[in-house]
C-alpha cells in the first residue's frame, strides 16, 4: 500500500494576538469555545453543523463528490471535495463526546474517511480494508476518549489511492477540545490548515503517470507543488490584533 502524500500541516492560533473569529455554534451538545463558522474563509475553514440535539453528541453529515472550484486565480480545477468543499469542513468536538459520521460516497472511485490520530474502534478507522464503493453510505460511530485533546485531520485512505485523493482535495481538519478546557469562550481560535498543490497551465491538477520519471520521483520522496494554500486560498489576509 505506497501512498503519495501531499505537504500538508495543521496549525491552530488562540490568544489575545487573533482576533475576528466567528462564534462557535451552540447546540445541545457540551459546551465549545469559539470555532470556526459555518461559511469558512482564509481565517478559518467551514464547521460541520452539529445536528445533534442530544447532549454530549455530535452528529454530522460528509459527502465526497467531484466538483469544480477556483483554487487559484482566474482559473476552475475539478477536484474531489468533502461538502463541496477544499479544505473539506472542520470536525469540532470534545473529549467524552460520542460522534456519528453519516458519510456519502458520490466518488467515481472507492474511499474511505480515516480519522488520522484518532483512536478509535477498527470498525470506524477507514482504513484501506474498508473501501466504500461509488454511491455507497457508511456511519462512522466512535466516542472521543480522554486525553486525545489536540489538532488533527481527516482524509481518504483507499489502497494505492490515498495520495491521489488528498491531492485532488480531500481533507479537512479536527479540532478535539479537552473537557476541562481551561480558555474561555471569549478567546477566539483560528485553524490554518496549510497544503501545496502542483497544476497545468489550465488549472488541471498536476498528476504525473505513475511509471514516469517524475512519477517515480512524487513515489520516493512525497508529492509537493509550488502553489501554497491556507485554508484553500492562495494568499489570504488573515486579520490579527495591532499590537
Amino acid at each position: 500500500m505506497a501512498h503519495r502524500l501531499s505537504l500538508l500541516t495543521l496549525l491552530t492560533l488562540s490568544g489575545s494576538l487573533v482576533a475576528l473569529s466567528s462564534p462557535h455554534e451552540t447546540y445541545g451538545t457540551s459546551p465549545s469555545r469559539a470555532a470556526p463558522s459555518p461559511k469558512g474563509d482564509g481565517s478559518n475553514p467551514a464547521v460541520l453543523v452539529n445536528i445533534s440535539k442530544l447532549p454530549k453528541t455530535v452528529e454530522v453529515n460528509i459527502t465526497a463528490a467531484v466538483t469544480t472550484l477556483s483554487l487559484q486565480p482566474g482559473v476552475t480545477s475539478e477536484v474531489f471535495a468533502y461538502n463541496g468543499q477544499v479544505p473539506g469542513p472542520t470536525l469540532d468536538v470534545r473529549e467524552g463526546d460520542k460522534v456519528i459520521v453519516h458519510f456519502t460516497n458520490n466518488l467515481p472511485e472507492p474511499t474511505t474517511v480515516h480519522w488520522h490520530g484518532i483512536h478509535l474502534p477498527y470498525e470506524s478507522d477507514g482504513s484501506p480494508f474498508q473501501p466504500l464503493a461509488p454511491g455507497e453510505k457508511h456511519d462512522y460511530v466512535f466516542t472521543v476518549r480522554p486525553g486525545t485533546a489536540g489538532t488533527y485531520w481527516y482524509h481518504p485512505h483507499p489502497d494505492r489511492r490515498t495520495g491521489f485523493a488528498i491531492g485532488k482535495g480531500l481533507f479537512g481538519g479536527i479540532i478535539v477540545r479537552a473537557a476541562d478546557d481551561p480558555l474561555p469562550a471569549s478567546i477566539p481560535d483560528k485553524l490554518l490548515i496549510l497544503s501545496d498543490n502542483r497544476f497545468l497551465q489550465e488549472g488541471v491538477i498536476d498528476f504525473p503517470e505513475p511509471g514516469s520519471h517524475h512519477g517515480g520521483i512524487d513515489e520516493e520522496n512525497g508529492r509537493e507543488g509550488p502553489v501554497l494554500f491556507v485554508n484553500g486560498h492562495v494568499m489570504p489576509t488573515i486579520s490579527i490584533r495591532g499590537g
